[in-house]
């Protein structure tokens, strides 16, 4: 087997993942949401009970949906903002976050190995996944930027190790 393919497999998410997790509470608003998101300069975070566990996930996706729920329906075939649209209307921004996040989030553990964590991004097209402890509270997050820098250095270390041993 490939020295790379091997390294590959002895990978765990929390070899990857970012440990700086921004959580946003369930009582706050779209609009204070965005503005943790915003500051902090994330897309999406989970979203937290009373007692720091996960129950949701806000992203930029539910956002828009937002927004296209403050303006009305929206199909795909739509290409434009329709005429009627205000985008300066704001009910929806002052909405609990539990009206607009993702409930069904998908979520691992730090060990879990890294290429089963991809896999799962892969086959659900998720862009990021929440990093639980054993009480359901989130210790990171893992993206695909996240798993994509993790092969770069993962190729870099072995072509390293390899000029190396050429060198010896």
């Amino acid at each position: 087997m490939n020295v790379l393919v091997e390294r590959l497999q002895t990978l765990r998410v929390g070899d990857a993942m970012c440990g700086r997790i921004v959580e946003i509470p369930d009582y706050k608003t779209m609009a204070e949401a965005a503005t943790i998101l915003t500051v902090n300069e994330v897309s999406a975070a989970p979203v937290v009970d009373d007692h720091g566990r996960c129950i949701g996930i806000i992203s930029t996706t539910d956002f828009v949906k937002c927004v296209a729920s403050t303006n009305g329906h929206v199909t795909r075939d739509e290409h434009q903002c329709p005429p009627d649209w205000d985008m300066q209307s704001t009910p929806a921004y002052d909405e609990p976050v539990t009206t607009y996040m993702t409930a069904a989030v998908q979520t691992v553990t730090v060990e879990a190995p890294l290429v089963s964590a991809a896999r799962m991004m892969c086959a659900q097209h998720y862009h990021r996944l929440i990093v639980l402890d054993a009480s359901h509270r989130p210790v990171g997050v893992v993206s695909t930027m996240d798993i994509v820098a993790s092969m770069v250095n993962l190729a870099d270390e072995v072509q390293t190790q390899e000029e190396r041993g050429k060198r010896s």
